[in-house]
């Protein structure tokens, strides 16, 4: 028995080590999550059994039609009545809706979970458990109730979808792929995946004949998988720079047939015009990004139209991904996009979009590009929610009609007027229940601005945020008294070429009316406007033709953001979170919120610092900025890991 007495040791230690570690671990991720290295995993849904009545909506089906000044009475989860009636429902809670707009749920029929950094099952169980959780439950804010994911790993995806369905964790219903597809030597094996061997080997099937082929479907429909994906694509990558390989015909068609065999949906993932006639002759259910490296030819527009074979044309990646002569594919996919319409190609809406490293508000951009492509904001929509739920199979969602799940968004202004109204929400209902509700914002007390003797201040700015090398900058703001106008030179300190030049137009708090911007080495001209709780932006982005809209809300826009905030420094609050449009970069016309916190406790005499944070990526990207504590006048402005930007004295 001389080798009890070690046993008992052993486990002793290791019994103490686990109870270090587990109370350890309790202590230190809540604090790891308040500094926003991880998210708060989704809570558990508080249910109401209480009836829901919106009253008097104008009303978007989803399926093409419009209903006027309607009541919708929801309960047990459902929407029982609409009525143009006054609909009487003792003990229901009453929203009135009169002057807004109600549409189904928002559904995203593509898209992908982060598990790129996952190398081994623990890190992704780690990641599905704190780095999903939260920004799968964002979705909901943003009225995306549904969402069909199209390459994970199938053990760690079908959990996740497991406790979302029994209302474990808040979020979207999930439909799931699971892996996809391809050849040995494909993408994403080669391409995403070719650092990281693990998920290469979780999230791609690579059958090289079509018995395997059958085989592994056979597989995943018994795990769970709602659909199966596959990728048809070979030749050069160009976003990845390398060749990539195709799966042979006869293998994909055993996948086809043997998932349809299944019960399974297949969608296809493509390039090429030549692969996409050939899928559609083959029978697949959906195209996912369609023709990007080629005009799409008529007969193939008309074999897809008359197949019924629906296409979700992701437009949102296509503005991030590059041909081989480095250009984004979104012009050469918006136009196949419009010329598809107008052959009768059904479409729904997908994004390809990574949630856990791309904006929740994804799907808000690619109904935008979509109308910019030619599609109207009623079929936009329709792409959004009935066409979505049809290539979902989720046959009980997607419209505002008796007897279907109550998943649906509150709008203050009708997107139909203009597709940006879709970010304009008031609540959000999944399943019968209110799980996103905006409040009103809070009022904002700023100080009049008083422009500096003489109006004009220059900088040295080494921070590169926008240029390669060190430039100078001017804000000359001589003439804001009399027509309330600023503008923002950036000039390189050789040449004195100009590099850049905005001009601002804001109201006495620095408020954004009207902002321009111009980068002539980019081939960038951009002007928006603010009118009615909305901002209108027009013009060219690095050489294209550019066309967005915002639902500001209550957020100010202070386009010069730390320019602007002399009137947050010289006011009483603490905090203040601005809205700001990106014009270069990944960042380019999307409108982010950025917060500024006073920092009390690195106050010097006669100087204010305060941080500039992206508030979703606290974590990974701030700034600190000095300014006058008298004036607000900025001093200088430091972006994490950067260079800095100094006032010229």
């Amino acid at each position: 028995m001389s080798w009890v007495q070690p046993v008992l040791i052993n486990l002793g230690i290791a019994l103490v080590v686990g109870l270090i570690v587990n109370f350890g671990l309790r202590a230190l991720i809540p604090y790891l999550t308040r500094k926003g290295y991880f998210r708060r995993p989704g809570s558990k849904q508080t249910r109401s059994s209480a009836p829901l009545l919106i009253r008097e909506a104008h009303v978007i089906v989803g399926d093409g039609g419009v209903l006027n000044d309607v009541d919708i009475l929801i309960e047990q989860g459902n929407i029982t009545r609409v009525e143009s009636s006054r609909i009487d429902a003792p003990g229901a809670r009453v929203i009135e809706a009169r002057g807004k707009t109600v549409m189904p749920g928002l559904i995203d029929a593509h898209c992908h979970l982060d598990f790129l950094g996952a190398r081994s099952g623990f890190s992704a169980r780690m990641q599905t458990r704190f780095g999903l959780s939260e920004p799968i439950n964002e979705l909901l804010r943003f009225g995306i109730t549904s969402i069909r994911t199209m390459c994970e790993p199938p053990k760690h995806v079908l959990g996740l979808r497991k406790r979302t369905r029994t209302g474990n964790r808040v979020g979207p219903t999930m439909v799931v792929a699971g892996p996809a597809f391809t050849a040995p030597g494909g993408h994403p094996q080669v391409t995403v995946c070719r650092d990281n061997a693990w998920l290469g080997r979780k999230m791609v099937y690579t059958p090289t004949t079509d018995a395997e082929a059958r085989t592994m479907v056979r597989a995943l429909k018994s795990q769970g998988v709602d659909l199966i994906k596959i990728v048809y694509q070979g030749g050069i990558y160009a976003e990845f720079g390398e060749a990539i390989n195709k799966l042979p015909e006869n293998v994909a068609l055993a996948i086809i047939d043997e998932a349809h065999k299944q019960g399974l949906p297949v969608g296809a993932h493509t390039h090429y015009a030549a692969d996409v006639a050939f899928l559609v002759e083959a029978g697949v259910d959906s195209i996912e990004h369609g023709v990007l490296e080629e005009e799409a030819p008529p007969e193939l527009l008309r074999a897809w139209a008359e197949k019924h074979t629906v296409f979700i044309p992701t437009l949102s990646i296509t503005e991030f991904v590059s041909n081989a002569d480095q250009q984004p594919y979104l012009p050469q996919a918006s136009r196949n996009l419009g010329r598809a319409v107008e052959a009768g190609v059904r479409i729904a809406a997908g994004t390809d979009s990574m949630v856990g490293a791309m904006p929740a508000d994804s799907l808000h951009q690619e109904l935008q590009l979509m109308v910019a492509a030619g599609v109207t904001p009623a079929q936009a929509i329709q792409a959004a929610t009935g066409n979505a739920a049809e290539v979902l199979r989720l046959h009980d969602r997607g419209l505002i009609k008796t007897g279907m799940a109550a998943d649906l968004v509150l709008l203050n202004s009708d997107p139909l007027e203009g597709i940006e109204s879709v970010s304009d929400i008031a609540l959000v209902v999944q399943n019968g229940q209110i799980v996103h509700e905006t409040q009103p914002a809070t009022p904002v007390a700023l100080s009049d601005y008083a422009a500096r003797a003489g109006g004009i201040e220059r900088f040295t700015d080494n921070t590169r945020a926008w240029f390669s090398q060190a430039v100078e900058v001017t804000v000359d703001a001589s003439t804001f008294e009399s027509d309330g106008i600023r503008t923002i030179t950036y000039t390189d300190p050789e040449s004195q070429q100009v590099l850049r030049a905005e001009t601002l137009r804001s109201d006495t708090q620095l408020r954004t009316l009207e902002w321009a911007c111009a980068i002539p080495n980019q081939n960038t001209d951009l002007r928006a406007i603010a009118h009615g709780g909305r901002i209108s932006l027009s013009g060219t982005l690095n050489g294209r033709t550019v066309s967005r809209g915002y639902a500001n809300g209550g957020t100010p826009w202070m386009q010069g953001l730390m320019f602007d905030a002399s009137t947050f420094i010289t006011s009483q609050m603490e905090s203040l979170v601005v809205t700001s449009i990106g014009s270069s970069g990944r960042g380019a016309l999307m409108a982010a919120a950025f917060e500024l916190t006073k920092d009390r406790r690195q106050t010097q005499p006669g100087k204010t610092q305060a941080t500039l944070v992206l508030p979703k990526w606290r974590a990974f990207w701030n700034a600190k900025i000095i300014y006058d504590a008298e004036t607000g006048s900025l001093i200088g402005y430091k972006p994490m890991g950067k260079g800095e930007m100094r006032k010229v004295p």
